[in-house]
């Protein structure tokens, strides 16, 4: 709480984060923010960057 009573508003210094970015998945291979998914044959889904996506598609249809 505030001096005033209220609930604290959150800065984006204070509020929390996610380690490392705020993606919900990460590239497979570089570890950065991933945007696209792609399933396996098995239905397993892996995530890959803009600029990995094209790799993964190429993994992933191979599995």
């Amino acid at each position: 709480m505030s001096v005033t009573g209220k609930p604290a508003m959150q800065t984006e210094a204070t509020a929390p984060r996610t380690p490392g970015h705020a993606w919900a998945h990460q590239c497979e291979i570089c570890g950065e923010g991933a945007a696209f998914g792609c399933a396996d044959r098995q239905g397993v889904t892996h995530w890959f960057c803009g600029d990995h996506r094209r790799e993964g598609e190429r993994r992933t249809r191979r599995v």
